[in-house]
């Protein structure tokens, strides 16, 4: 795995990519951390089974992510829960600004002004 230091020393990549970069690294070891405590409390005959692949699409941009499975099927990130549940929120606000009134532009400049 990378390290942040090392992620951000490519001076060619622009702030997005870096800041899509970091992110990426991030949210996978969160989430191998996240498999790694539920394994340890479960059932000895249950493995890790290897990795499946997502897109993952933040205000940094969007990017393919590997989020860890085990042999049994029963491993759900609460990571991955929140984020879904976080989008639909924000999917929800701006379908009411937009139902209230206000504008693609202006939705859009009011989240830029909040989310960056």
């Amino acid at each position: 795995m990378h390290t942040i230091f090392n992620l951000v020393q490519n001076k060619k990549e622009n702030r997005e990519e870096i800041s899509s970069r970091i992110l990426k690294t991030v949210f996978e070891a969160l989430l191998e951390v996240e498999r790694d405590e539920f394994m340890k409390n479960k059932e000895s005959q249950n493995k890790k089974n290897g990795y499946y692949s997502r897109l993952a699409k933040t205000l940094a941009g969007i990017f393919e992510i590997k989020v860890p499975r085990d042999r049994l099927g029963l491993f759900k990130s609460l990571i991955l829960e929140i984020a879904k549940r976080e989008k639909q929120n924000l999917d929800q606000l701006a379908f009411e600004l937009y139902s209230k009134g206000m504008s693609d532009r202006d939705i859009g400049s009011a989240l830029e002004n909040v989310y960056g």
